[in-house]
């Protein structure tokens, strides 16, 4: 998003998490204003359950318990807040893009199911140039 007086050329990154306790995706979506979604794209990491409660019980750290990279959440309170996400459902309308507020936002899927974003290897970069390459190209032709 490009302010006045601001340089284009710019990118800004959203996170959001998996989870349907406060309604997924679909609601986060639908809290981003028009002007940032006629710009957005979205990289989803596809994670299945078990491996978002594989990574969250090692990456525990005790002696960093507040810590942003090294913390962890109870078996119990991941499942309530995470092990739902609604993405694939409104994701299957449209293998390409998704339609928010009536704007057609392209995305792409991430296939982390064998987790090569922890060990940041050779294969973490090919698929990253893979996914982010199609992304662009829907990104630059998008309707």
């Amino acid at each position: 998003m490009v302010k006045n007086g601001e340089q284009s050329g710019t990118t800004t990154l959203m996170e959001f998490s998996r989870g349907s306790e406060h309604g997924g995706y679909t609601s986060a979506f639908a809290h981003l204003s028009r002007l940032v979604l006629a710009r957005a794209s979205i990289l989803y990491i596809d994670v299945s359950w078990e491996e978002s409660l594989r990574k969250n019980r090692n990456r525990f750290n005790p002696n960093k318990p507040d810590s942003i990279l090294e913390h962890s959440l109870p078996d119990e309170k991941l499942a309530r807040l995470y092990r739902e996400t609604d993405f694939h459902e409104i994701a299957k309308q449209n293998p390409e893009y998704l339609s928010i507020q009536g704007i057609n936002v392209p995305y792409e899927i991430f296939d982390n199911q064998d987790d090569v974003t922890t060990n940041r290897g050779a294969e973490l970069g090919v698929r990253l140039e893979v996914c982010l390459n199609r992304l662009w190209l829907r990104n630059t032709t998008r309707s």
